[in-house]
């Protein structure tokens, strides 16, 4: 599935979670019930051996680490609406892991869900059944047979190849936005994060606009680079790496605005300042109000 093709801004978001997240993330699909598949009672020791195993497979000094793997009804409440929470989670989390042995009608539902919305080489879906089974939408897809004593390793090892997979998409994905940038679209991102060096939590936070370009670059300075400055915005905002924060009647009869990067946007500020340890997102910066 191309996942561009289709909520593209969610996707994006994210997109940029996962990238800067200190865990792997996984959504596990597995029924409810004793038909098919392991009986509820041992699915949490299941998972466990599971975790233990992937981590234990990766390589030394990896950046992520895979954090606990937990099913959906483990993370919701009862006064949220279950199948808002179920998309949500899909969407967030680094991988799916789906076990359609009994074609239970749960995880089908949550399969569909994790293969419009991810790639498919992080849709891991496992059968203890024949593939003959399936509904021919699932049988064209990938899915893994299994015995209950072949699992754990199975499972494992899929996850390592699906984070080395995540990884090289993340760092293709941000290298091809980094590198369709202008030169004026890079200035603006580069003056952006030197803003925040030294920040406080106590400082107010830190937003750019024309008079602070330029004032610290001669480049946007006068009507010419103020044209400049106004196109760099636009494209870095097409391109999802800038929000507008306008606030009206700030106080009486005065608005505030001024122009902040998303989350998408400190990855590539990250990406193309790797050597700049101060040029790192902060923990309280404003990143988007779409996001969580």
């Amino acid at each position: 599935m191309n996942v561009d093709s289709i909520y593209q801004l969610q996707r994006d978001d994210a997109f940029a979670a996962q990238f800067s997240a200190t865990e792997y993330q996984t959504f596990v699909a597995m029924p409810f019930s004793n038909r098919g598949g392991y009986p509820a009672r041992q699915i949490r020791k299941l998972l466990a051996k599971v975790h233990a195993r992937a981590n234990s497979l990766l390589p030394a000094g990896s950046e992520r680490q895979f954090a606990a793997l937990r099913r959906v009804d483990e993370v919701t409440s009862g006064t949220v609406t279950i199948t808002d929470k179920i998309i949500n989670e899909v969407l967030s989390c680094h991988f799916f892991w789906g076990d359609l042995t009994g074609c239970n009608f749960g995880v089908v539902l949550e399969t569909g869900l994790a293969l419009a919305l991810k790639p498919n080489e992080r849709v891991l879906l496992f059968t203890q059944d024949g593939t003959h089974s399936l509904h021919f939408d699932l049988a064209v897809t990938r899915i893994v047979t299994y015995t209950e004593t072949g699992l754990v390793n199975q499972v494992a090892k899929d996850l390592v190849q699906a984070a080395n997979y995540f990884e090289s998409e993340a760092d293709r994905y941000i290298r091809f936005l980094s590198s369709q940038l202008t030169a004026d679209a890079i200035y603006v991102l580069n003056l952006y994060g030197r803003l925040w060096k030294g920040w406080r939590p106590s400082s107010p936070p830190r937003s750019i606009f024309h008079q602070i370009a330029a004032k610290h670059i001669k480049h946007f300075a006068g009507p010419a680079g103020r044209l400049s400055f106004n196109d760099a915005v636009r494209e870095l905002s097409a391109r999802r790496l800038f929000w507008t924060n306008y606030e009206p009647n700030v106080s009486a009869g005065t608005d505030q605005y001024g122009l902040h990067a998303t989350k998408l946007g400190w990855r590539v500020i990250e990406h193309l300042w790797k050597h700049a340890v101060n040029m790192r997102e902060p923990l309280t910066a404003q990143t988007g109000p779409n996001l969580a």
